[in-house]
């Protein structure tokens, strides 16, 4: 079966050294490492531009909404969301055009009204930056996105418009 690597987005914050990841979609574990870390005090708000903290390959088939868990450690980390290379509809999950991607949010057993949610923009759209702090666990669902296809060739998209 086919597989596409999907990028997860956010900012990890740490005094010093390096913040670590577990990522687990639909109860595997994708990814565990360090990730690229800001050494300052975690702001209040998200407003650095999201980075690429970590990936993770899952077959064409996971779509929709899709558990996901990302436990932090050695420092804090803003969650933003999953993208996807090549495909135009990946920016869209921290844009004002974008919807919330991210469902059922839970972080420690805690329910969204005691969450932290932090948006980028100051006017309060597009995706949240969910803020997980050191030590702690962000559960939700993902709405995963089909694989993208290209109409004009009808193969998947690679990110090349000559293709």
């Amino acid at each position: 079966m086919a597989s596409r690597t999907l990028k997860l987005y956010g900012n990890a914050y740490a005094n010093s050294g390096n913040v670590s990841l577990v990522v687990n979609i639909n109860g595997t574990q994708l990814f565990s490492g360090t990730v690229s870390t800001i050494n300052t005090v975690t702001p209040e708000k998200n407003v650095a531009e999201p980075v690429v903290l970590g990936s993770v390959t899952l077959e064409d088939s996971v779509t929709g909404e899709t558990p996901v868990s990302v436990a932090v450690s050695g420092g804090d980390a803003f969650i933003v969301g999953f993208g996807e290379d090549g495909d135009p509809r990946a920016p869209t999950f921290w844009g004002v055009t974008g919807g919330q991607m991210k469902t059922a949010i839970s972080m420690d057993g805690a329910t969204p009204a005691d969450i932290d949610m932090t948006a980028f923009s100051d006017d309060q759209q597009g995706e949240f930056h969910l803020l997980v702090k050191e030590g702690s666990t962000v559960d939700f669902n993902y709405n995963i996105y089909p694989v993208y296809v290209d109409m004009a060739d009808g193969a998947a998209d690679d990110g090349d418009p000559t293709t």
